[in-house]
C-alpha cells in the first residue's frame, strides 16, 4: 500500500499523522508519499528519513486535488490510502484496510471515524455534520454509496484510469465515488478500518473551509454531469431548499446524540449549510477560479485548536 499525507506548517499534527502511519503493523511492506509544502521550507518532519518515507518538496502547493493526483502517479503500490496532516491512523488500520481490498471486490474502501478534539470549541458539531456516517460505533461491515472523503483508500488502477480528469476529481472526492459506482466499482465501509480527525472548532473557521471546499465541489459537479444554464441557475435560486435539505439529511441520519448537538449548534449549522451552498452556486456558475488554491492552504495550515487530551 502506499500511504499518501500533503503536510504544511502545521508540524506538530504533521508529525503526529506520519508517526501514526510510521507505527502501523505492515508499514514495511509498502511505501509513505510525504508531499512536503510548507512555506517557507521547514526542517523534515521526525520520521521523514524512514526508509518507507519517499519525501516530495511542493512549497508552490498548487491546487489540493492535482497534488494528490500527483501522489498517486508518483505511487508504486496497487492500493492508494490518503491520510489528511490533521488525522491519526489508529492501531490496526493499515491490515485493516489491506484485507478490506483482499479479492479485488472493493475499488475504495473507508473505515469509522473518532474524534481527537471532541468537546473543543464547535468540534462536536463539525463530526456531526461531517462524520455521523461514519462516527463510533460505526454501522456493520457493507456496501456504501459514499465513503469518507479525504482520509479513503482506492485502488490505484481505478484512480489512473481517470486520466487528466483525476486531478479535479481528487479536489472534490464525492463526485470522484461517484463516478467509480457508476463504473461498477464497489465502495466499502469497514469499522476495523479506524482513523482519528481533528476537526475546526470556529464557526468562521468551519464556515470558510465549507465554502472554499464547495466552489471545487460545485465546479467539478457541474462539469463532470454537463450541466445546462439551466440545471446551473436551479443550483444558485434553490439555495434555501439545499440548506434545508441538508439540515433535514443530516437530523434523519444522526444517532441520538449527534442529532442534540445538531440542534444545539443550530445557528452554526445553518450557518455552515449557507456557506457551502453558497460555495456550490459559485462554483457551478463561475468555475473555481483559483478557490482550489485556497483550499490548499485553508487543508493544511488552518489551526484547529487542541487534542482533547491536550486541552484537559
Amino acid at each position: 500500500m502506499s500511504v499518501l499525507i500533503v503536510v504544511g506548517n502545521q508540524r506538530e499534527r504533521a508529525a503526529r499523522a506520519l508517526a501514526t502511519v510510521l507505527a502501523q503493523e505492515g508499514i514495511e511492506r509498502g511505501e509513505v508519499l510525504l508531499f512536503e509544502c510548507s512555506r517557507p521550507p521547514m526542517e523534515p518532519l521526525p520520521g521523514a528519513d524512514n526508509p518507507v518515507v519517499r519525501l516530495v518538496h511542493r512549497p508552490d502547493r498548487g491546487v489540493f486535488g492535482a497534488l494528490r493526483a500527483d501522489a498517486v502517479r508518483l505511487a508504486r503500490a496497487p492500493i492508494v490510502a490518503f491520510v489528511e496532516e490533521h488525522v491519526e491512523a489508529l492501531p490496526g488500520w493499515l491490515e485493516a484496510t489491506e484485507r478490506a481490498f483482499a479479492g479485488g471486490a472493493y475499488g475504495g474502501v473507508g473505515g469509522e471515524v473518532h474524534q481527537l478534539n471532541a468537546g473543543v470549541g464547535i468540534s462536536d458539531l463539525v463530526a456531526a455534520m461531517n462524520y455521523v456516517r461514519w462516527q463510533p460505533p460505526a454501522r456493520r461491515r457493507e456496501d456504501a454509496d459514499v465513503i469518507v472523503g479525504h482520509n479513503a483508500a482506492y485502488l490505484r488502477a481505478d484512480l489512473l484510469a481517470f486520466g487528466d480528469d483525476l486531478d479535479r476529481l481528487l479536489g472534490s472526492e464525492t463526485v470522484l465515488q461517484r463516478e467509480l459506482v457508476k463504473r461498477g466499482r464497489r465502495l466499502l465501509v469497514d469499522p476495523t478500518i479506524r482513523i482519528a480527525h481533528r476537526n475546526e472548532v470556529g464557526v468562521r473557521s468551519i464556515c470558510r473551509g465549507y465554502y472554499l471546499w464547495n466552489v471545487s465541489f460545485g465546479a467539478s459537479w457541474a462539469a463532470t454531469e454537463s450541466w445546462s444554464t439551466v440545471r446551473r441557475a436551479a443550483q444558485v435560486l434553490g439555495i434555501p431548499w439545499w440548506i434545508a435539505r441538508r439540515v433535514g439529511q443530516m437530523l434523519g441520519e444522526a444517532h441520538p446524540e449527534a442529532r442534540r448537538v445538531l440542534l444545539r449548534r443550530l445557528p452554526a449549522l445553518l450557518a455552515a449549510q449557507a456557506a457551502g451552498a453558497a460555495g456550490i452556486a459559485v462554483g457551478c456558475t463561475l468555475g473555481d477560479r483559483g478557490h482550489g488554491r485556497r483550499f490548499t492552504d485553508y487543508e493544511i495550515d488552518e489551526p484547529r485548536g487542541p487534542t482533547a487530551t491536550s486541552s484537559r
